[in-house]
Formats: structure tokens, sequence, C-alpha cells
């Protein structure tokens, strides 16, 4: 999965995880709710992803490709 920013005119390659926050990060999943679906597929630690997602959204939202609340 990729993410084209049209101001920045960037492509944004997105790992299998990146792939699966983007879509589970709808405004209907918290981010407890994407961890838990991340580890449901990844053998990863709680600690790990849930470091990581917080991370990759407020990267996403700084680099205005998401809006978050």
């Amino acid at each position: 999965m990729a993410l084209y920013d049209r101001e920045g005119k960037r492509l944004l390659v997105l790992d299998p995880i990146g792939s699966g926050v983007w879509l589970l990060a709808d405004g209907a999943h918290t981010i407890e709710q994407i961890v838990d679906e991340i580890l449901d597929v990844f053998p990863v630690s709680r600690e790990t992803v849930s470091a990581d997602v917080e991370r990759f959204i407020a990267s996403l939202a700084q680099d205005s490709l998401m809006d978050i609340e």
C-alpha cells in the first residue's frame, strides 16, 4: 500500500503493519483496538506495537496525511 501526498508531492510506501494501521485508523477504532488487531496477526509485544502505532499516527498527522482528534 502507498499513500500519495499531493501537496508535498511525496509517495509513502507502507509496510504490512503500516497498511493495517492506515486501514483501521478510520475514526471508528481506538488506538487500543488497532493494537489488538495487529497483535492478532503479528507476534510482537504489546508495548512495541502500541508505541509504534502511536508514533506512526503522530507522524502521519504531523505530515498532514491524517487528521487526529
